[in-house]
């Protein structure tokens, strides 16, 4: 069936389905902007600004357009001489108490009350008696309030309630004596508080770590991929010289929605503190800088000792093991493959996660209709904060079960926990568990792994009679998932003490060796203390926002990373792909890449998965083992899982946060 309305006296035929729309929606749709405050389309109706007002033709009063549905023969108008005066009132009282403190507020040049009190506000005000002084609220590290300045929107009530979880944030009080505030004085404890800034439409909530750096138009705006995080989340860095100002999120309606997690939001601090300026060979016990071409003649060395010592001691057998950071970009990883098969080895230790394996067979496309969450030892909510909002909104529109084995977890919804012990996954595995009923009774059963074992025996012996594939393994870094799709696995052999290894450490804390024969690389860009005692070479490399990068998220889409600036401070840094070219080099091999574009098509020649960017990649990756690994502690510190998040103050004060609040043992 079609519907007729009419808009500004032009008519108009659409489908019934736009039905499900509000006026307001309607009305952005055909291009006609209606100014709001209070509403918001990843949030629940309000309906208390009154700014959004229009005229229907057969309501004697004005309706709010965010809470009218479409409906048939309608007729709006949006721009009558009512609905002008309407909106004036309205800004004339939000102003009647709002400072006058433009000048010097964070939200000046993209504040939305300031934009649409020049538009559709008046000449001049009829208040001057006085106005009202509300106490600024603590929330923490990362929010900063100043309470005078909010409008009652209800934005950040709304979205602590619904999105995060938390129901501690809220109205009290009444007429005059209104203010938004805790009920009980607590922070905002929420790995995705940040969010929060984003929403408020005026000045009252903005970032403390931002605060006075810059304005709007003085800020470049660059766009990328959040690769702390295995979703992958689109974000824009806003720079400002060659220093990052600010970090918010991009629109994406298959992945991040319009949140990021606090993570990526506040890291960027830590990209210069405890940088590695340059290369760095130890010589009796103490770093010594060196430039890059001695540094490369001294490791060549070092190999050419390694060989003469097995031929003189008929050894045959040299071992290479590299260690990898959970945040190496695609194109990374794939260096990495090409250094190891140089070596004869194709083993890649991947650090911070047990998970082996990935493919998300249903998680986004069916995750709103699941009826059943079960997640063995993967907690969400602190390792992938943005993919937990899509469980909590399944959750709480499907009344859905959520079942949890492994360490518990700190969730916003309820759950049921199945146990910690490691052998609880194998009874689940054999149908010998009251979890196993469970996919039996429910008609669209959704899990969630961090093992691939686990994951394929559920969906072998759980599985048979569901109508559906339900089945995911989840990985909580990108780096897991390009060693994945690369065919890298872990190494099978610990070292021993009389083996001659090379141990390469990639981004990633190195481990002390007992064995005097190991040479010990770590190819960074941040280090501490603990490198003097365990490395012997330190090669120092950009991050994620001086380079081009390529990276796959857990749906499997690959998308690009844009470099944002170069440091002159750090200058000595090179791209990893670039250090692993010369390492070929020194190791007696030769590499075709001479460029980003070249290692790109070297790539895309070996994998024609990735040849394509922006696309869900349709084969799932091969698999040369079944690991049989047991749970790992599934709750840690969202904030301390990388070199990035390590090195940031903001983070840092977080963390400690995190640890008096919610009493983790992180």
């Amino acid at each position: 069936m079609l519907m007729r309305f009419s808009l500004n006296d032009y008519e108009y035929q659409v489908s019934d389905s736009w039905a499900l729309f509000n006026s307001i929606q309607v009305c952005s749709m055909k291009g006609v902007i209606i100014p709001r405050f209070c509403y918001y389309s990843k949030l629940s109706i309000a309906g208390n600004c009154r700014m959004c007002s229009i005229e229907e033709e057969e309501s004697p009063k004005l309706v709010a357009s965010c809470a009218m549905p479409l409906a048939d023969n309608m007729l709006i108008y949006t721009n009558s001489l009512r609905v002008r005066k309407s909106r004036e009132g309205v800004l004339e009282f939000l102003l009647a108490n709002h400072p006058l403190d433009c000048p010097i507020c964070d939200q000046g040049g993209e504040c939305d009350l300031q934009d649409q009190s020049m538009i559709f506000g008046g000449d001049r005000g009829r208040f001057y008696d006085f106005k009202r002084s509300v106490e600024n609220k603590n929330c923490g590290p990362l929010i900063k309030t100043i309470m005078n300045r909010c409008i009652h929107c209800t934005r950040c009530v709304r979205f602590a309630t619904e999105v995060a979880g938390i129901s501690a944030l809220g109205l009290t009080g009444r007429g005059a004596s209104m203010q938004v505030g805790f009920y009980i004085q607590k922070l905002f404890a929420s790995e995705i508080s940040g969010n929060v800034i984003d929403l408020c439409p005026v000045g009252a909530s903005t970032s403390k770590p931002y605060a006075f750096t810059a304005r709007p138009w003085e800020l470049r705006s660059v766009f990328t991929v959040d690769p702390l995080d295995s979703l992958c989340s689109a974000i824009r860095v806003d720079v400002r010289g060659t220093s990052i100002a600010r970090i918010l999120p991009r629109t994406n309606s298959v992945l991040n929605l319009d949140w990021i997690s606090d993570k990526i939001r506040f890291f960027y601090d830590g990209l210069y503190r405890q940088r590695i300026a340059s290369p760095f060979v130890k010589v009796s016990g103490f770093f010594v800088p060196l430039s890059w071409r001695n540094t490369f003649g001294v490791l060549k060395k070092m190999l050419a000792s390694f060989r003469d010592q097995l031929v003189f001691t008929k050894k045959s057998f040299f071992f290479f093991s590299a260690f990898s950071g959970p945040s190496e970009s695609l194109e990374v990883c794939f260096s990495v493959r090409n250094f190891l098969q140089f070596f004869s080895s194709n083993q890649l230790s991947q650090c911070y996660d047990a998970c082996l394996s990935f493919w998300p067979s249903s998680l986004f496309a069916n995750i709103e209709f699941a009826d059943l969450l079960y997640f063995d030892n993967s907690n969400i909510r602190y390792q992938s904060p943005v993919l937990n909002i899509l469980f909590r909104n399944s959750y709480l529109k499907n009344n859905t079960l959520a079942v949890y084995s492994g360490s518990t977890p700190f969730n916003n919804y309820f759950y049921k926990h199945a146990g910690n012990e490691a052998y609880t996954r194998f009874k689940v595995v054999r149908g010998k568990y009251w979890v196993s009923s469970l996919f039996q009774l429910f008609e669209f059963p959704l899990m969630l792994s961090a093992s691939l074992f686990v994951s394929t025996f559920l969906n072998s012996n759980l599985y048979q009679f569901s109508v559906w594939e339900g089945r995911n393994t989840y990985a909580s870094s990108v780096s897991v998932l390009h060693n994945q799709f690369l065919n890298v696995t872990m190494p099978s052999m610990r070292l021993g003490e009389n083996i001659f290894s090379l141990q390469y450490y990639l981004n990633c804390q190195p481990v002390e060796t007992k064995s005097p024969l190991a040479i010990s690389v770590y190819h960074g860009h941040h280090g501490d203390r603990h490198l003097e005692l365990t490395a012997d070479v330190l090669l120092p490399s950009t991050t994620f926002v001086e380079t081009n990068a390529l990276f796959v998220n857990i749906c499997g889409v690959v998308q690009r990373a844009n470099c944002i600036f170069h440091l002159d401070k750090f200058r000595h840094a090179r791209s990893s792909w670039k250090i692993f070219r010369a390492m070929l080099s020194v190791a007696g091999g030769c590499s075709v890449w001479s460029s980003f574009s070249s290692l790109v098509r070297s790539l895309w020649y070996e994998f024609p998965l990735y040849a394509v960017d922006y696309q869900y990649l349709g084969l799932r990756p091969k698999i040369s083992r079944l690991p049989n690994l047991p749970l790992n502690h599934g709750v840690f510190s969202p904030y301390k899982g990388d070199t990035l998040s390590k090195n940031s103050k903001v983070l840092s004060l977080c963390h400690l946060f995190l640890r008096s609040n919610l009493n983790v043992l992180c």
